[in-house]
Order: C-alpha cells, then sequence, then structure tokens
C-alpha cells in the first residue's frame, strides 16, 4: 500500500483533522498568506473584485483571526489565541483608504471585525477596550443605517439589509454582545427594520430597483429591478437573521410574524426541477418576460442557503413540513449532477465547503442519516481537491475552471479548513454565514 493509499484508508475524521491542521499551519506564516494575496491580483479573471482589506471577513485579515478563533476553541493550548492577536492588530492597524462600502457590515466591515475580537477574547476576557473602541465607531452607523431602511417606500439596495454588508449580518454579528445596553439598543434597531421590511406591501419593501442594482448580470436579467432570493444577499438572509434573533432570546412576535411571512414568500417562488426543491437567484416584480430559472447550488444563491434559513424558521414556526423542505432540498443539492450543480470550487461562498456547511448545520439538528452520509461524501470530494504544492493548501475556481490562489474566508482555504474542522468540532464559526 502506498502512502497515498494508507492515507485515503484513515477514517474520515482523522483525514479532515490532519488536511485541517496543514492548512492552519500556513496561517501562522504571513509571509506565505501575503504571497497568496499577490498571486490573487495576478492570477484572477476579475481584477475589479481582487481587493484585500484588512478589516474585512470576507477576504481580509479580519477572517483570518476569526478562523485564529475557531482553531483556539478546538485546540486551546495550541498557541491560536497568539496567532489571532497577529491578525486582529493587522485588521485593527491597517489604515483603510476613505470609507469603504460596507463599513459596518458583517463581512465587510466593523460588524465582523468586532466579531473576531470577541471569538478570540475567551467569552470578552480579552479585547475589551478595542471592542469599545469599534463600538464607538460602528453603533451610531448601524442605527443610521436601519433608519434609512426602516423610512425606505421606494426600495432597498442589497447592501442595505443583506448579509454582507447590511441589517442581516448586523444581527448575527451583534447577538454575541446583546448584555452591552448599547449593542444590545442597535440589535434591537436593526431588528426593527427588517421586520418592516417584511410589512405587507406590493411591491415588497425589499424591492431592489434597477437604479440600486449593483449586479449587471440581475440588472441584465432584471432591468426593472428585482426581488433577490439568495442567502448572501436576500431574503433568505433576513429570514436567517430573524431566526437567530428569537433562537438568542429575542422572542418578539413581531419577528415570529414577519419571518412566517417572509417564509410564505420564500416558497412561493420555489422552481423544482427532476431533483427536487430549487429556486431562481432572483425574480422580477412584474411578470417576467421569462420563467425564471433554477440557480447554482451554493450558499450565496441557490437552494443550500435557503435551505438553512428555512431549517431555522421551521425551528421559531414550529413547523416540522418546513423542517422536512429544508432538508429534501438540501438532499436535492446532493442528487443533482456535477454540472447542474455547478460548485466545482471547494469553497464556502459559492462552493462545496458551503454545502458542507449547510448539509452538517441540518444533519445535526434533524438527526438525519442521508443528510449525515451526504456531509461525509462532499467533505471527501474537498479532500481530493487538496493541492499540497499550492501556496494555501486549496485554490478557488473561477468560472471555466481557472484556478487562482485565496487566503480568504468566503472565496479561499480558510473557509475550507472551517467546513473540515466543523465535522469533528462545532466551533460557531459559521455564525458569518448565518447558519449558527
Amino acid at each position: 500500500m502506498t502512502s497515498a493509499e494508507a492515507a485515503v484508508a484513515l477514517p474520515l475524521a482523522e483525514r479532515c483533522t490532519a488536511a485541517v491542521r496543514r492548512l492552519a499551519d500556513h496561517l501562522r506564516d504571513p509571509q506565505r498568506v501575503t504571497a497568496a494575496i499577490a498571486s490573487h491580483r495576478s492570477q484572477t479573471q476579475f481584477p475589479r473584485t481582487a481587493h484585500w482589506r484588512a478589516a474585512s471577513i470576507a477576504q481580509g485579515d479580519a477572517g483570518i483571526a476569526l478562523a485564529c478563533g475557531a482553531l483556539d476553541a478546538a485546540y486551546p493550548d495550541e498557541g491560536w489565541d497568539r496567532v489571532g492577536h497577529l491578525w486582529l492588530s493587522r485588521a485593527v492597524l491597517t489604515p483603510t483608504p476613505g470609507k469603504q462600502p460596507g463599513a459596518y457590515g458583517l463581512l465587510t466591515g466593523a460588524t465582523g471585525l468586532s466579531l473576531a475580537a470577541w471569538r478570540l477574547s475567551r467569552g470578552g476576557r480579552r479585547y475589551r477596550r478595542l471592542q469599545d473602541s469599534l463600538d464607538s465607531g460602528m453603533l451610531a452607523g448601524i442605527h443610521q443605517q436601519a433608519q434609512r431602511v426602516k423610512e425606505s417606500r421606494h426600495g432597498v439596495a442589497n447592501a442595505d439589509y443583506d448579509v454582507v454588508s447590511g441589517l442581516a449580518g448586523m444581527v448575527a454579528g451583534l447577538l454575541p454582545r446583546q448584555q452591552n445596553p448599547d449593542v444590545h439598543s442597535a440589535l434591537l434597531s436593526c431588528i426593527d427594520a427588517l421586520v418592516t421590511l417584511a410589512d405587507p406591501a406590493v411591491p415588497p419593501r425589499w424591492f431592489t430597483p434597477p437604479e440600486r442594482t449593483a449586479d449587471r448580470g440581475l440588472l441584465t436579467a432584471h432591468p426593472r429591478g428585482h426581488l433577490n432570493l439568495g442567502m448572501a444577499h436576500g431574503v433568505p438572509g433576513i429570514i436567517a437573521a430573524l431566526a437567530l434573533a428569537h433562537r438568542c432570546g429575542l422572542r418578539r412576535n413581531a419577528i415570529q410574524d414577519a419571518t412566517a411571512r417572509l417564509t410564505r414568500w420564500v416558497l412561493g417562488n420555489r422552481v423544482d426541477d427532476r431533483w427536487g426543491p430549487n429556486w431562481p437567484s432572483a425574480v422580477s416584480v412584474d411578470p417576467p418576460e421569462v420563467a425564471p430559472r433554477p440557480c447554482r447550488g451554493a450558499w450565496c444563491y441557490g437552494a443550500p442557503g435557503i435551505a438553512g434559513a428555512l431549517g431555522m424558521a421551521a425551528e421559531i414556526l414550529n413547523d416540522d413540513a418546513l423542517a422536512l423542505l429544508a432538508v429534501d432540498a438540501v438532499l436535492a443539492v446532493h442528487r443533482r449532477p456535477a454540472a447542474v450543480r455547478n460548485i466545482e470550487a471547494p469553497t464556502a461562498c459559492h462552493g462545496m465547503a458551503g454545502l458542507l456547511q449547510v448539509t452538517r448545520r441540518l444533519a445535526s439538528t434533524c438527526q438525519d442519516p442521508r443528510l449525515l452520509r451526504a456531509a461525509d461524501d462532499i467533505a471527501e470530494s474537498i479532500l481530493h481537491r487538496e493541492e499540497p504544492d499550492s501556496l494555501m493548501g486549496y485554490r478557488n475556481l473561477e468560472p471555466g475552471g481557472r484556478p487562482v490562489d485565496h487566503p480568504g474566508l468566503l472565496d479561499g482555504s480558510v473557509g475550507v479548513m472551517l467546513a473540515l474542522l466543523d465535522l469533528t468540532t462545532d466551533t460557531g464559526w459559521d455564525r458569518v454565514l448565518l447558519l449558527a
């Protein structure tokens, strides 16, 4: 038996742990990460979006700091708190050129940076001055953003309310520190605004008009505006945020009512295929000229992210049928051929690691053996895609299959490592995906 064959013969959990340790070791070497960032910029087909922002969870030092917090939770005596301190310091101290879009967002800005500090604080025992400093700069801005959304009558941008830059992500990021009165107040502002978006209206309050649509593909497909169905940028993110708030003790009737209304709307826009429940990326406000088609099966857009949100909604609505639908939707993704699923990348946002995380979360709550087997299968697929000779162990795949180095959490090796880590140790890192 060769060494490669011997490695495959090991139990899946052992192989995942070994892969996690190989990937984690790269995070101890800032020069290696810097080289990967530079390689990404030179390799990518999309240089406009290849921006490493230190304070960003999505693709920045804050994301690596948050990953170190997960590693510290899993391996508390191995010095990951010190490695995390290095990356957190870089995230805080690196100058930001002007006010960036999503400055207060979970995956793009201060809320995420605050969450990374919390995950490294060992229950709030560390980084108190840093948290106070971050709060003084972001909480007023969060209140203002929530008020703008609440008062909006003519549509909103996805980034106003979504998981990546908007209020849904802010809710998830603020919840761990809700005992702080100032944080609690900002959290309630966000929740009230999201509940307001769910108010009955025609068109719905979360409608995004063409002049506020940043995604060119969505603008082309929906020139008169759209209603977004992606977990990252649409209504499922609102559902997940409200469900998380309810799970964390904010048990208001308004939260349940809003969750129920939004869930009914999502269910009303199913576009099933031969394998089972599915959804489009978005729908038009006016009747579309072409019927909506199912999109890829990823966390950001597609059945996995939507199913994750519906599974959490089922919990607070006490709806067993909805929970079964969420399970069926994820199993349908696993049944689809790879070409239909269209998530060949190993990464979290639009790849296999995101599907793995959603599948594992549902499996842990539903105890469905089919989900457990599906999670194992997708983990095997991820392990087979490791590239030991690459800078970070895994590379992202851009459209057309172009491999690029990337050390980020959403589109890089860090997200892959975290998904594999959570197969053996539940660290809760996927709060940033609104799954926990």
